[in-house]
């Protein structure tokens, strides 16, 4: 009975660890896109800027 307690103890730490692997991924993929679209924003400002001094 301990026996199996224990094996259920084991599954589900291994099943937490999984689920904090994956969302450690996503929130690696979160930021690389956060930084990748104020990059992108900058540029954005850049480009309407340089528009306005052209109009």
């Amino acid at each position: 009975m301990r026996n199996q307690h224990n094996r259920a103890n084991i599954v589900r730490r291994h099943f937490l660890q999984k689920i904090r692997k994956c969302l450690f991924m996503i929130l690696k993929i979160l930021g690389s896109f956060e930084k990748m679209l104020i990059i992108i924003v900058k540029q954005w400002k850049k480009v309407e800027d340089m528009g306005e001094g052209l109009w």
